[in-house]
């Protein structure tokens, strides 16, 4: 038997479902929880990581501050910032890609608590 119906036609008797709506901010808060998870990683790893860094931006002096970027940013975060940073842009070049680069991680390690402004 079909539910009854409201004078919009549209059934009462069913529940309302919890995710009617999306909470932007409840899905950024859960995406930041995620990347501060404590990932177990070699110092083999970093330091893969922090010479792909340097050697994809030609940075030799900001091989510190990559070391931080791959010990405590996800995989997927810094591809993201690298994906951003070499994205083309007609009207508005980005003229130092590892400044951009270095500007997107530091926003995201002072957000995490590692870095303080």
């Amino acid at each position: 038997m079909a539910s009854p119906l409201n004078v919009n036609g549209i059934g009462t008797s069913e529940k309302k479902s919890s995710l009617s709506m999306i909470d932007k901010d409840t899905i950024l808060a859960e995406l930041r929880e995620r990347t501060r998870k404590p990932v177990v990683r070699t110092e083999q790893y970093i330091d893969a990581k922090a010479d792909k860094l340097v050697a994809k931006f030609d940075a030799p002096e900001s091989r510190a501050f990559y070391c931080d970027c791959a010990r405590y940013l996800s995989e997927d975060f810094i591809e993201c910032a690298i994906e951003n940073a070499f994205r083309p842009r007609p009207r508005n070049p980005i003229r130092n890609k590892a400044a951009y680069f270095g500007k997107i991680c530091v926003n995201e390690l002072v957000k995490l608590g590692i870095y303080r402004r």
